[in-house]
This record gives structure tokens, C-alpha cells and sequence, in this order.
């Protein structure tokens, strides 16, 4: 495992966790249950070989319910076909498209703000 000491894999965890979120609310209805957020976040960071401390995973899990509960309003990310469209393998998502880049972006922005409130 690689200790990380920037924002880079914590905005990419985010987004994964906000995508996830997405996926599970138009496949069932609800947000991701606590148990498969937490699974969720600890296979991503064993499949991308990331350290981040269970604060961090936490924070990215409440965190993402807040992104994913302000875009989820959106048409694109209310159909799992389309939202399937976003990952490009296990535990990873296509950084190629549009609706990626914009929800990363959002991340990097929320952890800037946490780190500056």
C-alpha cells in the first residue's frame, strides 16, 4: 500500500463513492447502505493499492451522499444503463468522460473547501 499525503486519491475515491451512490439510488431507490459504502471505499483503495485512514473513507462517505443527493436530479444519472457507461473495469471509472471529469471536479472542490473552513 502507498501512504498518500496530497488530495489526489481522496478526490478520486470521492467520485468513485459519488458514482457508486448514483448507481445504487437508480438501481434500488436508496443511497448505499452503510456496510456496502464501507466495502465499497476499502476495495477501491485495495484495488488502486491507496492508504487512506478510516477518517478519510468515513468523511468520503458522508460526503459522498451529499454530492450524489444534489446531482441525482439530474436525467444522465438517474438510469443505470447510463450510469453503468461511466465505469471503465472494476473499481474504476472512465476519467475520458465528460460526466466524470465534472463530478471529480466537484470533489477536488469539496475537499479544497473542507480544508480551508
Amino acid at each position: 500500500m502507498v501512504k498518500v499525503s496530497n488530495d489526489r486519491p481522496l478526490a478520486r475515491l470521492l467520485c468513485y463513492l459519488v458514482v457508486a451512490q448514483l448507481y445504487a439510488r437508480a438501481d434500488t431507490g436508496a443511497w448505499l447502505r452503510t456496510d456496502h459504502l464501507v466495502e465499497s471505499a476499502r476495495g477501491w483503495c485495495a484495488f488502486n493499492r491507496v492508504s487512506l485512514s478510516w477518517l478519510d473513507r468515513c468523511n468520503a462517505g458522508v460526503t459522498s451522499i451529499e454530492i450524489a443527493s444534489r446531482l441525482s436530479h439530474y436525467r444522465a444519472l438517474q438510469r443505470v444503463t447510463r450510469l453503468t457507461m461511466l465505469f471503465a473495469g472494476s473499481w474504476q471509472l472512465d476519467y475520458a468522460s465528460p460526466i466524470i471529469e465534472a463530478i471529480h471536479r466537484l470533489c477536488e472542490a469539496r475537499i479544497h473547501l473542507r480544508e480551508i473552513s
